[in-house]
């Protein structure tokens, strides 16, 4: 039975639609890094399902397709090294002069969950930040993290600063023109909001339109001395990305401040071979088929079709998720409740990871 012919339709969650949070917003971005994630639907026995009603199975079904429809931040060992080093550092960064304090960056190519690793980030943050506090009519004043998106600007300075005030809801009047009148209110807001993180998200756009510009390093370099947060920032590692260095040549390299103010941790793709980076492509999907709430999945389903996924997503943990997530829910609409290679090969995810596919199937 297809999912055109099913009485069971994911459409029907439009009726129970909830707008997700805003993480663009101060308030948005503070109820979802204090987010709890809710428990998974209980897997009913053979016996407790022909018990159940048609229309209990109903809602049984349609909360089992808004759980997989939720994607799950699956973590695995480079990840949490990641998460765990950045948590680290600005634990390490709260106790250290202004001009020993360090940040990360977090490379890697698309898709392989360098910003879920942000989100997870603040919400460990968050917490480690909150269980100092006693008194709990302080706790909607915090904001141990800001989000920022970097904006895509030649003239990154007050581009960048206006998006954190605007973020903490406290835009600049237009007289004030200076960056140097506006870090002092930063570092004000950081204290008030007992901040200790700022996360740029795709630091990449932080450019300017002569590539050999200092500007951006100058910029961030100042933030670190003035302010006392850790900066934590994401982008896709390639050659226009010069965050790390300043000037065009080697000899400018090895003199690069910025270079030695950031560590760099990688998220790189899954791969299959050698044998122990087949191991973590594998342990990963076993992690997904615990994840998956499916009543007829058998053991090492996912795991079987281990290059057939990796061939499909390119190792990226983004274009797994996104494939394993509609399977899911085709499975369930379809009534297969259980993940194959013939429902996959229905399902369309990113188009980079499409192109990919087809390309190889062309061949």
């Amino acid at each position: 039975m297809t999912s055109t012919e099913a009485s069971l339709d994911v459409t029907e969650l439009l009726g129970d639609f909830a707008p997700p949070l805003s993480l663009n917003t101060k308030s948005g971005w503070r109820a979802f890094s204090r987010q709890q994630a809710e428990p998974p639907p209980a897997m009913l026995s053979t016996a407790q399902r022909a018990r159940i009603t048609a229309a209990e199975r109903h809602v049984y079904d349609l909360r089992r397709i808004s759980y997989h429809l939720d994607e799950p931040f699956i973590r695995h060992e480079a990840l949490n090294n990641a998460i765990a080093f950045c948590v680290r550092r600005i634990a390490m960064n709260t106790r250290s002069k202004p001009n020993a304090r360090r940040g990360v960056l977090i490379l890697g190519p698309g898709g392989t969950g360098k910003t879920q690793a942000l989100w997870e980030i603040a919400k460990q943050t968050d917490r480690h930040v909150i269980s100092g506090m006693t008194r709990r009519r302080e706790l909607n004043d915090l904001l141990p993290s800001v989000l920022i998106s970097t904006p895509d600007r030649p003239q990154l300075r007050r581009p960048v600063v206006d998006t954190i005030l605007e973020f903490l809801e406290h835009p600049l009047p237009k007289k004030v023109r200076s960056t140097d009148e506006v870090i002092p209110r930063l570092a004000e807001l950081v204290i008030a909001l007992r901040t200790v993180a700022y996360l740029f998200d795709d630091l990449g756009f932080l450019r300017t339109q002569d590539p050999k510009s200092s500007a951006p390093n100058d910029f961030m370099k100042r933030l670190m001395n003035a302010i006392p947060v850790t900066l934590i920032g994401t982008a896709i590692n390639n050659p226009r990305f010069s965050m790390l260095s300043e000037g065009g040549s080697k000899a400018d390299d090895a003199f690069s401040q910025t270079g030695r103010r950031f560590s760099v941790v990688y998220l790189p793709p899954f791969k299959l071979v050698p044998l122990d980076a087949r191991q973590r492509w594998t342990n990963l999907l076993a992690t997904y088929e615990a994840w998956l709430r499916l009543t007829d999945a058998r053991p090492r389903d996912l795991i079987k079709l281990d290059e057939y996924l990796h061939q499909r997503t390119q190792g990226r943990l983004i274009s797994l998720t996104s494939l394993l997530c509609q399977g899911a829910v085709e499975a369930i609409e379809g009534g297969a409740e259980r993940i194959t290679q013939p429902l996959l090969d229905e399902i369309k995810i990113d188009a980079a990871a499409q192109g990919v596919t087809r390309s190889s199937s062309d061949r």
